[in-house]
């Protein structure tokens, strides 16, 4: 027989920085304590997986008070689990006060909870989601959240880092089509790169419309989910009539073939506007970089033999005149040919950027005694990777803008 130890230890391949209690049997407060427990029994902790256990909305307040407090202030922790739970709107009311005064989350899983589209609860959380430093967001399976939870939370979501935003299989209808189409259509507000709406019963037209919007309006996303959402809708008769055969007559086609028709065309179309997105992505931050490296030499450069206070009149222009001896304003309009694919804000926060020597990189250490560590350095791609991401959100960088009307 299992002991109360071996319910609730850490699988014995976990990393230091990483507590997980997967499916350990943790329920309400008395599961909460423990997970506090290993928490404080190390010094630091970057995951939390608690999935699949019982600490409901008891168990999350217990939570919430002790990461807020200034012991639980210490852990810098990245990404929580809370997929199945049993957690009601206290709890996430709970959560919501966690993470609004949180500035290290980016994963916060959790899905097939209890809650329900109570419209204080959500605007409280939408609330705390603005203010986080929110990634990725999981509420797929939360089928009470329906259509009321939409109606509130998507108005209101504006956070810069929120990159992935899952709403799969929550029941969600053709009443939420409007605020997600707002949504997306907003470049303002919209920064995502993943969208998962599958297993909801949104309709083939409120799917199409999605579609439609991401074509013409929407350059940030790259991945769109709507699999499984009833395409069987009212909108049948008009796509049985559009068919047509190669010779422009209609087409006599059973309601399966339609739909399944239907269904192609539209991916099609989304599967060509997530490409170009795609491709623009990469072309903005390659470019992005590109001419950040340029700036840097040019302007920087510029600023070092410019004096503050010209005492003597200033010389004749040379024949041979240099780039940086032009307006400033003519310097920037040469670099920009160098990242065609960014907007005149891209362009601006770049070169602002790269005008700054307080945004230089810090030195390396001396190689005399360092080379091991240097060397180690240099092979920490993912690292490297990581930092480059956080510059292009930073900059706004990591997606194509286009230029406002």
């Amino acid at each position: 027989m299992c002991t109360a130890h071996k319910l609730f230890s850490p699988k014995p391949n976990s990393g230091r920085s990483r507590i997980d209690l997967f499916d350990a049997h943790l329920h309400s407060v008395e599961g909460a304590e423990r997970v506090i427990t290993l928490i404080s029994s190390r010094n630091s902790v970057g995951k939390l997986a608690l999935g699949h256990n019982k600490l409901g909305n008891e168990g999350c307040a217990v939570l919430r008070k002790f990461l807020c407090s200034t012991i639980g202030k210490r852990y810098a922790i990245s990404e929580i689990d809370l997929n199945t739970n049993a957690i009601g709107n206290e709890g996430l009311s709970a959560i919501s006060e966690f993470l609004k005064g949180d500035q290290h989350l980016k994963v916060l899983l959790m899905r097939n909870n209890s809650f329900s589209g109570d419209p204080p609860t959500i605007s409280k959380f939408v609330n705390a989601v603005n203010n986080s430093n929110l990634e990725i967001l999981s509420l797929s399976a939360n089928r009470s959240l329906s259509d009321a939870f939409v109606e509130v939370f998507l108005p209101a979501l504006n956070a810069p880092s929120l990159r992935e935003l899952h709403l799969s299989t929550m029941n969600l209808t053709p009443l939420s089509c409007p605020y997600i189409l707002d949504f997306i259509a907003d470049p303002q507000r919209c920064h995502l790169h993943t969208l998962k709406c599958s297993g909801n019963t949104l309709g083939l037209q409120a799917v199409r419309s999605i579609m439609d919007a991401v074509t013409r309006k929407n350059y940030a996303l790259v991945t769109l989910d709507l699999y499984a959402n009833q395409l069987a809708s009212d909108s049948l008769s008009d796509t049985l009539s559009s068919e047509h055969d190669s010779n422009g007559e209609h087409t006599d086609v059973d309601e399966a073939t339609a739909l399944n028709l239907a269904w192609r065309v539209c991916q099609q179309r989304l599967n060509l506007a997530l490409t170009r997105n795609g491709l623009l992505k990469r072309s903005v931050e390659r470019e992005s970089l590109q001419l950040l490296r340029y700036a840097r030499i040019l302007l920087l450069h510029t600023q070092c033999i410019e004096s503050p206070v010209r005492l003597l009149p200033a010389p004749p222009i040379p024949k041979n005149v240099s780039v940086t001896s032009l307006p400033i304003e003519i310097q920037h309009h040469i670099l920009s040919f160098l990242a065609p694919h960014l907007s005149s804000g891209q362009l601006i926060r770049v070169i602002g950027y790269a005008s700054s020597a307080n945004t230089l990189p810090c030195l390396l250490p001396c190689l005399s005694g360092f080379g091991s560590g240097i060397r180690e350095w240099m092979q920490n791609t993912e690292l490297r990777k990581e930092q480059r991401r956080i510059w292009f959100d930073k900059l706004r960088c990591s997606s194509f803008e286009p230029e406002l009307d």
